[in-house]
């Protein structure tokens, strides 16, 4: 996901998912490179199953606020940023 190719990540992380379920890593993964591809909808998926798991996580929390900006919820993006910072500082 990280070097652009997440149209080749999400087979290999949806399998480990399988195998691994309620993994915040790989859920966080998942929505990562689903966001990469601009499917937000698929991306807020996981990356919300990754919250539930790990409220604090700062890379999902920060893509969280970034796909609240987007739909126009100004107050949830900063909250989401509040957590992302208060966990990664």
């Amino acid at each position: 996901s990280m070097l652009g190719a997440q149209h080749l990540a999400i087979p290999i992380l949806a399998n480990l998912n399988s195998a691994y379920p309620k993994n915040s890593t790989l859920l966080n993964n998942l929505g990562q490179a689903w966001f990469g591809l601009g499917e937000l909808v698929k991306a807020e998926r996981y990356i919300d199953s990754t919250l539930i798991l790990f409220p604090y996580h700062p890379q999902a929390n920060m893509t969280k606020a970034a796909i609240a900006e987007s739909k126009g919820k100004k107050e949830e993006a900063k909250k989401a940023i509040e957590k992302s910072i208060q966990q990664a500082y």
